[in-house]
């Protein structure tokens, strides 16, 4: 089963190798990830994605591509990632959108669809903070 989750105005999906120049735009751009202080090499980038395709088959979660619905763009990434901490699992949702494509309630969007997405498939016990 593949990770596919629509909203108004986004598709969010399963990352590819395909993806790897909108990944690109995001990940090796020091601009977008500045509070990161640092950016991805492409050797790096394709172990990202290949750990992000392991985790949708391990955990059925991941970061999604997010796809603008009006012109079928890929604007950013977005997702529930589960961590271990200590002895607890636990899911973290994280989100990264190109420059031009902020302040425009993408991530808010994607984020409450994803938190449906975790307590509707994944039988998530707790709640997160109300977005």
């Amino acid at each position: 089963m593949s990770i596919f989750i629509e909203t108004k105005r986004l598709f969010l999906r399963e990352i590819t190798s395909n993806d790897f120049n909108g990944l690109s735009e995001i990940l090796q751009n020091l601009a977008v990830m500045l509070p990161w202080d640092s950016t991805f090499s492409d050797e790096e980038l394709h172990t990202w994605v290949n750990e992000n395709i392991s985790q949708y088959r391990k955990y059925r979660t991941g970061y999604l591509a997010v796809i603008r619905k009006s012109d079928l763009n890929f604007i950013g990434i977005i997702g529930i990632i589960k961590v271990q901490i200590e002895n607890s699992s636990f899911y973290e949702l994280g989100y990264v959108l190109k420059q031009n494509y902020r302040g425009n309630g993408y991530a808010t969007e994607g984020a409450k669809a994803c938190v449906k997405y975790v307590f509707s498939n994944l039988n998530a016990k707790k709640s997160f903070l109300p977005l």
